[in-house]
């Protein structure tokens, strides 16, 4: 209540606000989602069981290959979160992996 009994409270709070408007421009409200948008990825919490934390030596692969009694479920799993192009994607680096090419 205070705050509204002050007179002139925007001159009072202008410089401040002029400190940090170089800070508040579109642009740098945009980067983060502009980077996003360039190389979209899922998000931690939201990526594929198995692969969360792990990481590769070089030659190595991150993980151990779906065993094929579970693949079926594995590819609902793709198609659910990515999509038909995610899938192809998968069954071909499958592929790739278990034919050595």
């Amino acid at each position: 209540m205070e705050l509204l009994d002050t007179p002139n409270l925007r001159e009072v709070y202008r410089p401040g606000f002029e400190e940090v408007r170089g800070q508040c421009t579109w642009e740098r409200a945009v980067e983060p989602l502009a980077r996003f948008c360039a190389k979209p990825r899922l998000a931690p919490d939201k990526a594929a069981p198995g692969i969360r934390g792990s990481i590769a030596s070089p030659g190595q692969s991150a993980v151990k290959p779906t065993p094929w009694w579970a693949l079926p479920g594995r590819a609902w799993y793709i198609l659910r979160r990515g999509g038909w192009d995610a899938l192809r994607r998968e069954i071909k680096s499958y592929l790739h992996f278990k034919l050595g090419g």
